[in-house]
């Protein structure tokens, strides 16, 4: 059979830019240069501080619609930390955090979400998240965050040794219940058209 994909837009404006300042850090930084899931030195290290606090990055805002679905997904690696995937506004108070270093997901805090983990290349997982919007906004956003446990529960803080973290690659929203390919963004939403089988 062939794999074809649908038309879709990554609702992110700065997909792979986290220096970028559309990228919110709370008591992190990141460090850019790494091995990436394509080969490349373009991925970056999210990095804790060494405050008690939580930890995370916020993507910029996007429009969301109430009832429809909406998927999150990134390429992650593991440097010391757990990923934990929670939005904000327009969705229910959920999260989903995921072991980078075995693979697996712990969905004990994810309501109606769902969520996978998938082995790529380099060491890298495509992590996703896949819930319905409980209301429309034109602000609604994404927390990327550090947990030191994967039982954590939704942006738990924890004690930071200002070096340890995840890295990360490829941040994408779209409004589907499931992802599709990797679609990068430099500024602006983009959308990828439908394939076509003639």
């Amino acid at each position: 059979v062939l794999l074809t994909e649908p038309q879709s837009t990554n609702l992110i404006t700065d997909s792979n830019d986290f220096s970028d300042a559309s990228w919110t850090k709370g008591n992190t930084s990141v460090v850019y240069g790494f091995t990436s899931p394509d080969g490349s030195s373009n991925a970056y290290k999210l990095v804790e501080n060494s405050t008690l606090s939580s930890k995370d990055i916020k993507t910029s805002v996007f429009n969301v619609v109430i009832g429809e679905d909406y998927t999150i997904s990134i390429f992650a690696k593991p440097n010391g930390r757990f990923l934990q995937i929670t939005p904000s506004v327009a969705f229910v108070q959920s999260y989903i955090n995921y072991d980078l270093s075995n693979g697996t997901i712990d969905l004990s805090g994810s309501g109606s979400a769902s969520g996978t983990i998938t082995l790529l290349s380099n060491g890298y997982y495509r992590c996703t998240y896949t819930a319905a919007a409980n209301a429309t906004s034109s602000v609604a956003s994404v927390f990327y965050g550090l947990v030191d446990s994967i039982s954590s529960t939704r942006k738990q803080a924890y004690q930071g040794d200002g070096v340890s973290g995840v890295y990360i690659y490829g941040s994408q929203i779209e409004n589907l219940s499931y992802p599709t390919s990797y679609i990068p963004t430099e500024g602006v939403a983009a959308t990828r058209l439908a394939d076509v089988v003639n």
